[in-house]
Parts: structure tokens; C-alpha cells; sequence
């Protein structure tokens, strides 16, 4: 279950640094912040995580970055939820962006999702859009992609759900441009009546949602903080340690 009242910093390293020796530098400059409020989250290449766990400090958690829905079987190169949850990680990111351009789908990510919870593992549920348009579509795609990937679960599971707003038009060497606060506040809206509607009435906070752009600075993080975000999913600051501390920090001195 998801400790309330938690700043979430999420470190998505993705698929860096290169080496062994570069992952555990990064890990040797990784500060704790605050525990008190705050919850970071270390997010490493799988093949990385044993080295890290002895060196970031013991007040980090530890995620991976996809798993499977199977306990076992011939699926290679998968990641069982049991086998994460022995190797330390209790958080597991489903649905990225980049795992969806590789053919992940709405039904994928429930199955996951279901195998999480049942694990005892707080699944990082990532959604978002590919493009924003005058017309508004793209609020119909989030529904259908809420309403998909979700299906079938109740009030109580969303106790140990994350769900980050990841908006494609706005990360990564391609963005057109950063989003603003007020967009994704109006999809953090989006998301909560859209969950609201499928399990019943859900008080206004009671869903961990995390923005999932870029987000490099403290004043940014503020300001996604400001419109009601439980924290952020980073990724490149993420393995710049003075970033990623400077989140932390920030992120320590704010309750919500």
C-alpha cells in the first residue's frame, strides 16, 4: 500500500549509464533527502540493481523497469513478479512510452498491473498522449486508455497504485515543446473523474498520480507539485546526481 502523504521522486534511468563502474558512480552520489515526506525511488537497468542497492543509501526504494504477468515459464527475457520482488524492487514501471511504441497494449498493461498488486508491488501505470489537438481528442484517447489499461479494478486497488501523466509531445530528443502546469493539471483532473466514474466515488487526492515529463529543476517540480502532482517520473535527471538531489531536496522541504 502506498504510504499517504508522500513526495515520490521516481528515477527512470532507462537504458544508462553504459557501464557497471558508471552506475555505481551515480550511485555513490545519490543523497536520501528527507524520508520523512518524501519517497525516491531508484530505477535502474535491471542488470545494475544488485551493484546499486549496496551503494545508494538504504532509504531508497528500488523499481524495475517492465515486468511480466507470469509467476514462471519459457517467456524470455521477462521479468516475473516474484523474481522483482525477491531481488529487492517494490515498485515496477508498466506501460512507458517506449515499451508501448514497442507494441505494449492497454490489455498488457492491466494484466500487469493485476500481477503487481498481487505481489505486493506498487505498479508506476504511465499514460499520455501523442499529440494535443484543437479538437480535443486526445482527452477521448486518455479516457479510453484510462478505461483500458484499468479495467475491472476496484477502490482498494488504487490504494497501491502510481499513475504518471507522461505526455510523448513534451519528452525525449523529439518534444515539440515542455507542457505547461495547467495542462497537466487538466489531465490529473481527467484521470481522477475518469477512475471516479469506473469504481464509484474516489475523494479528490486519494489517487497518487505523478507528472511523468521532463523535469529537470527544483522550480519545476514546484510547479507540478503546486497543481496537485504527488511527485514526478524523471528520466535523464535521474542519473545526473546534482539533479537529482536537487529534487530531492525540494522535494523534502514540501508536504502535500
Amino acid at each position: 500500500m502506498i504510504v499517504p502523504n508522500k513526495i515520490f521522486i521516481l528515477g527512470n534511468w532507462k537504458m544508462k549509464p553504459a557501464t557497471r563502474n558508471e552506475a555505481i558512480a551515480v550511485a555513490r552520489k545519490i543523497e536520501p533527502g528527507n524520508t520523512k515526506n518524501t519517497q525516491g525511488v531508484i530505477i535502474p537497468p535491471a542488470i545494475f540493481l544488485g551493484a546499486i542497492q549496496q551503494l545508494a543509501p538504504s532509504t531508497f526504494s528500488y523499481g524495475t523497469q517492465d515486468i511480466y504477468w507470469e509467476e514462471e515459464g519459457s517467456c524470455n527475457a521477462e521479468i516475473s513478479p516474484t523474481q522483482a520482488k525477491t531481488t529487492g524492487c517494490d515498485y515496477a514501471i508498466i506501460g512507458h512510452s517506449s515499451r508501448r511504441a514497442l507494441g505494449e497494449t492497454d490489455e498488457s498493461v492491466n494484466k500487469k498491473i493485476l500481477a503487481c498488486i498481487k505481489h505486493d508491488i506498487i505498479p508506476i501505470v504511465c499514460i499520455g498522449e501523442s499529440k494535443r489537438d484543437e479538437q480535443g481528442q486526445y482527452i477521448s484517447f486518455l479516457r479510453n486508455q484510462i478505461s483500458a489499461s484499468f479495467d475491472g479494478m476496484s477502490k482498494a486497488d488504487f490504494e497501491h497504485i502510481i499513475i504518471a501523466y507522461e505526455p510523448l509531445w513534451a519528452i525525449g530528443s523529439e518534444a515539440t515543446r515542455e507542457a505547461t502546469p495547467a495542462e497537466a493539471e487538466e489531465v490529473r483532473i481527467l484521470i481522477e473523474k475518469t477512475i471516479d466514474e469506473m469504481t464509484g466515488h474516489i475523494p479528490v487526492g486519494q489517487i497518487t498520480i505523478v507528472y511523468g515529463g521532463s523535469v529537470d529543476t527544483a522550480e519545476q517540480l514546484t510547479d507540478f507539485l503546486n497543481i496537485g502532482m504527488k511527485g514526478v517520473l524523471v528520466g535523464r535527471a535521474s542519473i545526473e546526481p546534482k539533479k537529482f538531489n536537487a529534487l530531492l531536496t525540494a522535494a523534502s522541504s514540501r508536504t502535500i
